[in-house]
């Protein structure tokens, strides 16, 4: 959780920075967003194939299993995003208001 929030502290500076150089609040924020998904593209893509070498191995790989792991991912991938959506729009909005970044 620290390191999520080390990472996020430094995103958050470098919007900072990026809106103060004249870059559009909409570009900043859709980086910051496309970033966060990219990354939960990668997590979801090692973590199925993970999970699926383990049902394999274990012979416990079956149509069942293979879609229940494939749509729990999704949807917690699905979730953090949203979550990582809100976190940064409610900060952004908050810089255009007037006040700082963390």
């Amino acid at each position: 959780m620290s390191l999520v929030l080390i990472y996020r502290i430094k995103s958050l500076r470098q919007a900072g920075i990026r809106l103060i150089a004249g870059e559009s609040l909409i570009g900043v924020s859709l980086r910051l967003v496309l970033e966060d998904v990219r990354q939960l593209i990668f997590s979801v893509l090692v973590s199925s194939l993970l999970g699926l070498g383990i049902l394999w191995y274990q012979g416990a790989l079956f149509m069942a299993t293979l879609q229940l792991v494939i749509i729990a991912l999704l949807l917690y991938g699905l979730t953090l995003a949203g979550i990582s959506t809100f976190y940064i729009m409610s900060n952004v909005d908050n810089f255009s208001n007037g006040a700082e970044l963390i």
